[in-house]
């Protein structure tokens, strides 16, 4: 499933392109794991009303979303 979500997250979507033994690889599914943490964690505090960690969370969301997309782009086998 992370392969899947790499590849929507990459800039091109060609499923033969994913260089799964590339080191960006882990670290993109380290990072997937990531963002569905804060994805919790942000539904969590929007429930109780804490505004302030809502905001947090949701700036650390974005840059984790980023993150996703560069290291998906990385994992992107050359000339494939």
């Amino acid at each position: 499933m992370s392969a899947k979500i790499i590849q929507l997250r990459s800039k091109k979507h060609d499923p033969g392109r994913i260089n799964k033994s590339s080191p960006s690889y882990g670290l993109a599914v380290k990072e997937l794991d990531r963002e569905a943490r804060l994805k919790k964690e942000l539904e969590d505090a929007k429930a109780v009303g804490n505004l302030t960690e809502a905001s947090r969370l949701q700036k650390a969301l974005v840059i984790s979303s980023h993150k996703i997309g560069v290291l998906a782009s990385a994992t992107q086998k050359e000339g494939a």
